[in-house]
C-alpha cells in the first residue's frame, strides 16, 4: 500500500491479491488511470475503480474487462475525452448511433470500427465529412449512389469522385464536374 501510494506502477509488482484490492487500485488509478492495467481481473470488472482510472486518463478505457467497455456510460467518458477510445468499444456500443456521433464531432476515422448499419445512415457520413472526404469511403453502397452526398463529398476534395458509384463517376466526368483524370503533377530541376 505505502509502494503504491508512492507511485502508481508499483502496482505491477504488487501481490496478485493486492491487485485486486479495491483501495490500492483506487489509490494507483487516482494517480494515473492507466495503472488500470496491471489491476487484477476482478478490479479491471469494477465500474467503480474503471470509471476513477478514466475519468483521470481516457486510454485507460483499453483495460477495463470486456463486459464494462460494453458498458454506455464507461464509453461516454472515454469517448468524451478522445475519439480513439470509440475503437475500444465493445462490439454492441460501436452499433451505437450516439455515441458514434461524439466522436465524429472530433475525427472522421470512428466510421472506421462502427458497426456497418450506421455507415447506410447519411447523417453519420455528413459528420464525418465535416473533418475529411475519406470519410466518403465508408458509406454504404446505397450512400456512395446518392448524389447530394457524392456532390458533399466533392466540394471537400475532388478526389472523392473515386470512392462514388461509377454511374455517378462516369455522370460527372462527363459533365466536367470533376476532372476525368488525376491531375499531373510537374517535375521541377
Amino acid at each position: 500500500l505505502a509502494a503504491v501510494r508512492q507511485h502508481w506502477e508499483a502496482l505491477q509488482w504488487a501481490a496478485p491479491k493486492l491487485k485486486d484490492d479495491h483501495g490500492i487500485v483506487m489509490i494507483a488509478v487516482q494517480q494515473n488511470g492507466t495503472a488500470l492495467q496491471w489491476a487484477g481481473d476482478t478490479a479491471r470488472g469494477n465500474l467503480d475503480a474503471c470509471r476513477t482510472a478514466v475519468q483521470v486518463s481516457w486510454w485507460a478505457y483499453e483495460f477495463a474487462a470486456d463486459t464494462l467497455r460494453e458498458n454506455y456510460e464507461l464509453a461516454l467518458l472515454a469517448v468524451r475525452e478522445n475519439w480513439q477510445a470509440f475503437r475500444l468499444c465493445g462490439v454492441g456500443l460501436r452499433g451505437n448511433r450516439s455515441l458514434l456521433m461524439l466522436a465524429l464531432r472530433q475525427h472522421w476515422m470512428p466510421l472506421a470500427h462502427a458497426d456497418p448499419g450506421l455507415l447506410a445512415d447519411p447523417e453519420v457520413i455528413r459528420a464525418g465529412l465535416r473533418h475529411s472526404h475519406q470519410a466518403f469511403g465508408f458509406a454504404s453502397s446505397l450512400l456512395r449512389a446518392d448524389r447530394s452526398l457524392v456532390i458533399e463529398a466533392l466540394t471537400k476534395n475532388p478526389r472523392a469522385i473515386a470512392l462514388a458509384d461509377s454511374v455517378l463517376q462516369e455522370e460527372f466526368k462527363t459533365q466536367g464536374f470533376v476532372n476525368a483524370e488525376p491531375p499531373q503533377q510537374e517535375l521541377s530541376d
